[in-house]
């Protein structure tokens, strides 16, 4: 189960696994393209953000990157436990997609709450993900060093002052302290440190909201990307400035993860659910999407595009 990803890591390995993927393989070659010659290897076709370059590249030789979940030993030893338990959940959806929702087989309570939290590590797994995370954490321990500087330089009067800036409110406690330690540690590495954790807090909340396999047969369908897993909230430009990130106190969040040309995971509060069948129209809206929200790059299994993926307004549904 994903859940597991909330287990420790596991021991030490030798040297392997170097080359890990941060949208898996199995996961990409549902979008292999089906014109691919006999016995030329498999591909899909990776188009720009901005749909102006077009290359057709093996599933195995794309998005990913050496060590990318490996946790590194002082003595130059690798724990390769994150990187083998996402490992074992893509084996495990791999096969829900070909033994269930390739087929529209019904769900059970325990596909729903896989898939929540299968959709929770393609959202927290990706570059674009860490570099993210690198850019929040590094901001804080920018501060942070900041502030040691102006400590080590300051007069005994001005380290009382600051002692007091930075004292802890009256009857507070400081058991939620960060150290600079671990702040230093989550700005350089965030995905070591923190996917697991991060995957079983999404994980729960997600499997909470309605959970809809939309569907359709058109050609090429759903596309995917570099970072396909999808929030975004269609009310958000309603709300003031501040308020208007797609985060899941609101009730029109939308997340959305394509699962194959056919076929997409909707996450939502909308009551929907089960299998879908929608129109072109909202297969070219929902690829929008995903063209948006993607880090560099959009997969099809067809270099075929359609001029309203791009464009600067998402389509109308």
């Amino acid at each position: 189960m994903l859940a597991g990803t909330c287990h420790p890591l596991g021991q030490s390995c030798a040297m392997e696994h170097s080359s890990q993927h941060w949208v898996p393989r199995c996961y990409l070659e549902a979008w292999v393209d089906p014109a691919t010659p006999s016995g030329q290897a498999p591909y899909v076709w990776v188009i720009s953000r901005d749909g102006r370059d077009i290359k057709r590249k093996a599933p195995k030789n794309i998005l990913r990157e050496a060590d990318m979940y490996t946790v590194q030993g002082q003595d130059g030893t690798r724990d390769l436990g994150l990187e083998k338990r996402l490992a074992s959940v893509e084996k495990e959806f791999a096969s829900l997609r070909r033994d269930k929702l390739g087929r529209r087989s019904a769900l059970d309570c325990g596909d729903k709450v896989f898939l929540a939290f299968f959709v929770a590590a393609m959202h927290g797994r990706t570059k674009g993900r860490r570099e993210f995370l690198q850019r929040q954490w590094g901001g804080l321990l920018e501060s942070m060093e900041s502030f040691m500087r102006q400590w080590e330089r300051a007069s005994p009067e001005r380290r009382r002052q600051l002692a007091a800036l930075h004292a802890p409110m009256p009857g507070s406690c400081d058991r939620g302290r960060i150290e600079y330690e671990d702040v230093k540690e989550m700005a350089e590495r965030p995905l070591q440190r923190g996917l697991a954790l991060t995957i079983c807090v999404a994980g729960k909340l997600l499997s909470n909201l309605d959970l809809a396999i939309l569907c359709t047969q058109r050609q090429p369908g759903f596309i995917t990307s570099d970072a396909p897993c999808s929030w975004v909230d269609p009310a958000a430009m309603r709300r003031p400035a501040l308020y208007r990130a797609p985060v899941l106190m609101y009730p029109t969040i939308e997340i959305t993860l394509p699962l194959s040309p056919s076929q997409l995971i909707l996450l939502s509060r909308q009551g929907l659910r089960g299998y879908i069948d929608v129109p072109d129209r909202v297969v070219d809206n929902l690829n929008y999407r995903t063209r948006v929200t993607s880090y560099g790059c959009i997969i099809s299994n067809t270099r075929v595009t359609r001029k309203c993926w791009f464009g600067e307004t998402p389509p109308e549904c």
